[in-house]
Formats: structure tokens, sequence, C-alpha cells
């Protein structure tokens, strides 16, 4: 008996026994039985109604597309695919669904692997059979849909947002490369409610890779960090190693770095193990975000090569004008704020276009006050004080002028500056 797989957007795996689709031929796709779709999937916050381009989430006239990722286990042949619909309209009411590759961590330059017929909708869940020949390894995916119907809307609920795209498309069939120009949507992120079902495929010497987290934002001039997770398959042969490498990260002075570069499957086929993707921004990093980074990894014996994106949001730093008089021998910038400790700020005193002085460059002292509560600290209202002392030394200038603290932490601060 096979094992059927279906993955469900909210990353739950559930086994089912499902017969296979005896058709043949990639034009052989039929209208299955929304039976299939599991009854009690919790369709959260389902009457959201989120804007995007203009519109609320309708699907007419938009590519919508929802990445998921395929671990090792779950590998599979797709026999089924599923969407639900909490709104039809009463006149239009055609969709079509699809299957993007991921390239580089969008769907946009992404292949089409498999597309549905025209599927005409009803309320609750709708399915599609596939003929049962097209593979799903290990990776990432874009699952995709568009519509023909002004009210036609899918479910919602909030969520990440470099989960979800859309972009501007008509609706037809689907492109075989997926358009150029896909964004985010807005604050509150629209989530397809949807499914992909298969029959499992037969393990083979194969390994996944994830990330935690998959996005991040932090200033310019901090240091964003990675989790790499590295699966290793069951029929994957002991002393494999498997080695990484990252792509599109910031560019210089920015930098990426992995540590360990490698990792070796000691076990043969059992565990994981996990390497830290270190993002190394500088104050001049930003203005083109999010930063998508690709990090691949790639065995030589037997050839193997899985990828996974991440982004980066990097916010620019504030900037402060301050009156430096001919002579000054020091300046001191003191930023106070309040709770959360981390991330600590970065300073930076910018004397000329292009040129600053880091913090590195000055004496640093950090200190943390609080007023106690019925707890001490745990309650009591802290008070985190940053302090840096520059020294100027061939930068002091024969005249006035003004010079710029460029300061990166996000929230609420005070910043404080003394030249003497």
């Amino acid at each position: 008996m096979r094992q059927i797989s279906i993955l469900l957007f909210t990353f739950l795996l559930i086994a089912l026994i499902l017969p296979v689709n005896s058709e043949t031929g990639i034009g052989s796709f039929g209208i299955a039985s929304a039976d299939i779709c599991p009854a009690g999937v919790v369709i959260a916050n389902s009457g959201l109604s989120q804007t995007v381009g203009g519109t609320n989430d309708h699907v007419t006239n938009y590519l919508r597309a929802k990445r998921f990722t395929v671990s090792v286990s779950q590998a599979m042949t797709v026999t089924a695919l599923c969407v639900y619909a909490t709104t039809v309209d009463p006149t239009n009411k055609n969709l079509r669904i699809g299957i993007y590759n991921d390239y580089s961590g969008t769907p946009s330059g992404g292949s089409l692997l498999l597309q549905s017929p025209e599927m005409t909708l009803m309320t609750g869940w709708n399915a599609v059979s596939i003929p049962g020949n097209i593979n799903l390894p290990a990776g990432t995916y874009w699952f995709t849909i568009i519509g023909n119907g002004a009210s036609t809307q899918t479910a919602v609920a909030s969520g990440l947002s470099s989960d979800y795209f859309a972009v501007v498309s008509s609706y037809g069939s689907l492109p075989s490369t997926f358009p150029s120009g896909a964004y985010k949507p807005g604050t509150t992120y629209v989530i397809l409610s949807a499914e992909v079902i298969g029959i499992q495929l037969p393990p083979g010497p194969d390994f996944g890779i994830s990330s935690t987290p998959m996005s991040q934002s932090v200033g310019a001039g901090a240091t964003a960090t990675y989790t790499l997770t590295i699966q290793y398959g069951s029929s994957l042969a002991a002393g494999t190693q498997v080695n990484l490498a990252a792509s599109g990260c910031p560019s210089s002075p920015a930098s990426c770095s992995i540590l360990p570069a490698s990792v070796t499957d000691t076990l043969g086929g059992a565990g994981s193990d996990t390497a830290t993707l270190s993002v190394i921004t500088d104050i001049s990093t930003s203005g083109v975000t999010p930063y998508s980074i690709m990090v691949i990894a790639s065995v030589t014996s037997p050839v193997l090569s899985h990828q996974v994106a991440v982004q980066l949001t990097v916010s620019a730093p504030g900037t402060y004008p301050v009156v430096v008089h001919g002579g000054a021998t020091q300046v001191v910038v003191t930023v106070t704020w309040g709770t959360p400790v981390p991330p600590m700020p970065s300073v930076y005193l910018q004397y000329s276009p292009g040129n600053y002085l880091a913090e590195a460059a000055g004496t640093v002292y950090d200190r943390l006050t609080c007023t106690s509560g019925a707890s001490g600290c745990s309650t009591g209202t802290i008070t985190n004080i940053h302090r840096v002392m520059f020294t100027l030394g061939p930068q002091s200038p024969t005249s006035t002028q003004t010079w710029t603290v460029l300061v990166s932490l996000s929230g609420t601060y005070t910043i404080t500056v003394e030249v003497t």
C-alpha cells in the first residue's frame, strides 16, 4: 500500500489512502471530489479583507502565489490540488491553479511545473486531480492561483510577508515563467488556504535545508544571524559532506559568512546538523530592501543541490546634525532607551561625505539602570545607556562645521551629543 502525503500550507503533513489517478498525459487533468480536502481545516480569520493593489483579496487579474516547502520525507508525486474559497462571484466562477519553482526567494522568474484546467468554483473546498506524473522533490515551491471573478475571495489569515507574493496579470493560462514585479502585501498578509496532495516518493540519497528565521529586520550597521538546519535523508551514505555557500548578500563593506562552511553526515542518513549564516551590515547598507540571500547546499557525490532563500530588511540609520567648532577634540554621543535590551545600537560620526568614525574607533560605555518594582528590575522601569566617546585626531576641524551623527537602533530612543 502506498503512502499518500498531504502538504498543508499550515505546514501539517497528513497520511491518507488515495487511489492513483489512472489518467496519463500532461493535459489529462480532471475535477476531483472536494472530499479529498480535509473538512476540518481551520480557516483562521476567513472573513478578513486584505487590500492589495487597490482591491481586496479577490483573485481576479492577479497571480497570487503562496510559498511552501517540501521536506525530504514529504517528496511526492502530485495527484491533486485543493483551494478554499470563502466567497464566489455569482457570474464569473472560474479559477486556475499552478505550481512554480522558487527563484531566489520569490516566485518571479520561477518555472511553471504544472497547471490545472479551468475550474468552476463553489464556496468551500475545491479540488482538481493531477495525472500523477509530476514529482516534487525536497525544495521550495509556489502555489499560484488566478481567477476571473471580481468578488471571488480566497480564505485569508495573518501570516509572514515572505510567504506570499502577488503580481498583476490577466486571467487565462498561467505563463511558463512567473512574471517579474511580484510584490508583498502590507501589514496583514494574505495566505491561501490550499493543499498539495500526492503519493510519497521512495526515499533516496537526499537531504533538505531550512532556515530559522526566514526573514528579519535590522538597523544599518547591525549583524543578522540565521540558523541553517541540514536534515539528512535516510538513504544518505555516512561521510557525505554538504557544502554551504551564500549569494545575494549586501555589497561591500557588508559581508556574509557561514560557519561551519560544510557539515558531514557522520551517521549515514540519520539526524541533522546546523550552521549559522551571519550577515554583517554597514552603516551605509540600506535602500535596496529587502535583500534576498540565497543559501546553496550541495553534495558532490552523489550530485545533489538544494537551496533556501532568506530575506533581510535593513533600516536606514537615524541622522542627527551636530555643530562642531574649530579645534574640537572630542564628540560624545549618548543613546538611551527602554526595553527590550537587545539589539545594541550602532553609532557613527560622519565628518565629511562618505567618511565616518565607527564606534569601534571610540570608547564605548554601556550601562543599564532601573527603578525597582515589586521584583526589582524584572518589574521596574529599565533604562539602557549606550555612550560612545569619539576622540578627534586628524578629523578635528579648523573651522566650524556641521557633522552628522548616525544611530542604528529600532524603536524609540533619546540621543544627546556633547562636543568639547
